[in-house]
């Protein structure tokens, strides 16, 4: 199953309309469907347009991420790797290891970047995924 999402625009929104997800908890969860396999993900939305969304998943089927930030964007994105084991990404060329609980552990999406990699099935991956937009930092 093949998933490209864009920083500037809500995670959570785009991973509902993917999977086709009911809300669960409101606006700020959902729920992965029986049939993708088992997972969740919740966001909490602190001032100054910062949104933290945590998210575990076991699927059932392949997955395959790409995360796109447009050049230009205002917005950048923070990944961090909370699974038992590391996370492979790609950047362009550049095949990128994202450690667990150390500096190497977290990927930074500025503008321009796109960022692709795979959740193997029955693998639980587990990230934290930081997304704030430019004006955060001048806060």
């Amino acid at each position: 199953m093949k998933i490209a999402l864009d920083v500037v625009q809500n995670i959570l929104q785009q991973f509902r309309r993917i999977f086709d997800a009911p809300d669960l908890g409101g606006a700020s969860s959902l729920e992965m469907s029986p049939e993708v396999g088992s997972g969740r993900i919740d966001l909490v939305v602190f001032p100054g347009q910062l949104e933290l969304y945590h998210y575990w998943s076991t699927p059932k089927p392949q997955l395959e991420f790409t995360t796109s930030n447009p050049e230009g964007s205002r917005w950048y994105g923070l990944q961090v790797n909370l699974a038992d084991a590391e996370v492979v990404r790609r950047v362009g060329a550049t095949e990128v290891s994202i450690q667990r609980l150390l500096p190497s552990g977290m990927l930074l999406y500025p503008p321009g970047a796109s960022v692709s990699g795979v959740s193997q099935p029955h693998q639980r991956p587990e990230s934290v995924f930081i997304r704030f937009h430019r004006d955060f930092l001048a806060e």
